[in-house]
């Protein structure tokens, strides 16, 4: 019996995709934060801070569009729970909007957190 080690080719692994926030203000008591690429460990930071903005602010509603979200690590999970709570308990409806399909909306679907109320069909 012959075995064979596949070789390792570092270019074959999908590159990273920037993150990119952005926000709108459909109304005024409305926010949507636009989240597109990845949210890891070295960008949730960064979704985290504009979060937390917008959740102690003066706002009703708070969406969190992820439809073009490309990787959701444990860190991006967090991140988002982190927003949902202080939301809810502020009184602001937080709804996240998940792309239609792939391996983001695969995560969320898989992880029975307390923000899965918030999560709109797609």
């Amino acid at each position: 019996m012959i075995s064979t080690i596949a070789e390792f080719h570092p270019s074959t692994l999908a590159q990273p995709h920037p993150l990119q926030l952005g926000t709108h203000r459909p109304s005024e008591d409305t926010v949507i934060v636009r989240v597109d690429g990845d949210i890891d460990s070295h960008t949730a930071p960064r979704l985290h801070e504009m979060l937390q903005e917008r959740v102690h602010g003066a706002i009703g509603t708070l969406v969190i569009d992820l439809t073009a979200v490309t990787f959701l690590s444990s860190s991006g999970l967090r991140t988002l729970e982190l927003a949902y709570l202080p939301a809810v308990e502020r009184g602001i409806t937080c709804v996240l909007r998940p792309p239609t399909s792939g391996t983001v909306q695969r995560i969320l679907a898989l992880f029975p957190m307390r923000f899965t109320d918030a999560i709109a069909a797609p």
